[in-house]
């Protein structure tokens, strides 16, 4: 089958649109990729301050609880000393 001048610069024309097409399209996936990359490795930082900060509470909470029963027992002590 020929084709004539015509029809095959249009097709070529259709090819080459295409082809840029394809390549904005690679190209915006890239921009995706990367954010998407930044964006793991944010949550990922996140994610290991939230554990830092979790821990921090929970010595801050035994800490606290510590204190507390320091406290009690000098009560009592005084109390025991008042009497």
């Amino acid at each position: 089958m020929r084709l004539s001048a015509n029809q095959n610069a249009k097709m070529m024309k259709e090819i080459s649109e295409y082809k840029k097409m394809i390549e904005q399209n690679n190209s915006e996936n890239e921009r995706i990729k990367t954010r998407m990359e930044k964006l793991v490795s944010e949550n990922s930082n996140l994610g290991d301050e939230l554990s830092s900060a979790q821990e921090s509470l929970r010595l801050s909470s035994a800490t606290q609880a510590k204190l507390t029963r320091e406290l009690t027992e000098f009560r009592e002590r005084m109390a025991a000393n008042n009497q």
